[in-house]
Order: C-alpha cells, then sequence, then structure tokens
C-alpha cells in the first residue's frame, strides 16, 4: 500500500472512524476484494498515518458491521458474504433518548457480559485486557475519545461470540457515544478524577470474565450501566 499523507476525516469524526471509512470505501470499491486478505496491520498503519491502536479499533468496527474476519495466524479476511445488519439504533436528540438508550442496556449487556464470562477464550480476554489498558493510559494522559470505552463494550461483545451481540452493540455505539459526550461536557469534576471509577468498573467486568463467572460479570456489568447512567443524569439534571 502507498503510505497516505493524514487519514481523511470529517469534522468531529475520531482518527479509528477515519480509518474505517477509508477501507470500507476501499472493500465497496473492489480495491481489498471479497475474500481477499487485507495487508498486514503494521502496513495499513503506516499508510494511513495511525498508530496500531487506533486501527485495530478501527478494524474492530469492522468486524462488528460483517465485512471481514479476523483469524490468529492468518490476518484479516474481507468476507465474501457481508452478515445483514440487525438492527439500527436511533439517534440520541434528547436526554429522554439517552435515558431510553441506557435502559436498553441495562436489560442487554450484563446478559452479553455473562455469556463473554462463559465463552471467552485466553485470546478474547486478552483484546478486552488490551482495550482496558489503552482506556487507563489514555484517561492517564487527560485525553480521552469515546472511542476508547466503546472498544472496550465492543471486546467484551466480540468474546460472546455470537454475532447477534456483536451487531447490537455496534449498532447502539452512536447514542452511546452521545451519553459520553454529555457526561464530558457536563461534568465540573476533571477527566482524570471522573474517568476513573469507569476504569475500576470496567476491570471489575474484565476479572469476572478472566474467573469464567457468569454472575459476577453480570453484575459487575449491570454497576458500571448504573453508574455510567449516573454520571451523565447527575451533570444533566437541572440545578435546585
Amino acid at each position: 500500500m502507498e503510505r497516505r499523507a493524514a487519514t481523511p476525516r470529517r469534522n468531529g469524526e475520531s482518527l479509528s472512524e477515519g480509518v474505517y471509512g477509508s477501507i470500507r470505501a476501499r472493500i465497496d470499491a473492489g480495491e481489498f476484494p471479497q475474500g481477499s486478505l487485507l495487508p498486514r496491520e503494521d502496513e495499513l498503519a503506516l499508510a494511513f498515518g495511525v498508530s496500531r491502536t487506533v486501527l485495530r479499533e478501527a478494524l474492530t468496527r469492522l468486524r462488528h458491521d460483517g465485512l471481514i474476519a479476523s483469524k490468529r495466524g492468518t490476518g484479516n479476511r474481507v468476507l465474501e458474504e457481508r452478515r445483514p445488519t440487525i438492527f439500527q439504533a436511533a439517534p440520541a436528540h434528547s436526554i429522554a433518548d439517552l435515558e431510553a438508550c441506557y435502559k436498553f442496556r441495562y436489560g442487554v449487556e450484563p446478559e452479553i457480559a455473562a455469556l463473554a464470562a462463559e465463552r471467552a477464550d485466553r485470546e478474547a480476554t486478552g483484546r478486552i485486557e488490551a482495550s482496558a489498558r489503552r482506556l487507563e493510559a489514555v484517561v492517564a494522559s487527560g485525553h480521552l475519545g469515546p472511542e476508547h470505552d466503546l472498544a472496550f463494550h465492543a471486546a467484551v461483545a466480540e468474546a460472546t461470540r455470537n454475532s447477534y451481540y456483536i451487531q447490537t452493540i455496534a449498532a447502539i455505539a452512536k447514542p452511546v457515544e452521545v451519553g459520553l459526550k454529555v457526561a464530558a461536557a457536563l461534568s465540573p469534576i476533571e477527566p482524570v478524577r471522573r474517568l476513573t471509577p469507569t476504569i475500576t468498573e470496567h476491570r471489575a467486568i474484565l476479572s469476572a470474565i478472566e474467573a469464567g463467572d457468569p454472575n459476577a460479570a453480570r453484575l459487575a456489568m449491570q454497576a458500571h450501566i448504573r453508574a455510567s447512567r449516573e454520571r451523565v443524569f447527575v451533570g444533566a439534571a437541572p440545578a435546585g
């Protein structure tokens, strides 16, 4: 692949979203034909001028959208038959929409975590661990993009090896991202202190999955979704 000076992005779009869009466009155009292997990760990262972390976030989304499949020792292959999208979540335009999204997440994501605890192998738990570490690193630096939080939940869903759960998490990514941005915009607490509980909650989920304890994973995810909702709505509530 030729090296690019920069990954094209729309206003407000993260680096990983820009890479995702570029690779998807190449797949749609046939530049990466169905059934073919994508270039190696180091080659793609160099070509798009991004880190391996950013590239892997884009590849995770491509997998969730049914565009590619990954296999250890083989690489990322463009799927010949794309999985149909199960559903698309409505955009979050109001606080009421965010509340509906959190209620949906509370009903679904704990079961995703429980199944991940039953099914996750060493490779899957490694991906969850890596996403948790990336979130911790960006929080420590004071620079957090919502994609780091979303990547953790995507990795948990991927560990279930259930395409319905995987696509569900991908489908609600946008309204979840809106919630994270609302919490960041309205909270009077500085970012590192505000996001430290998220790291602790993610670690509790990861520990339960690593231990193969579905009930503990379910409870840890329930606690995380409740706390995440509070971080949005405590900041969004009117004074008085």
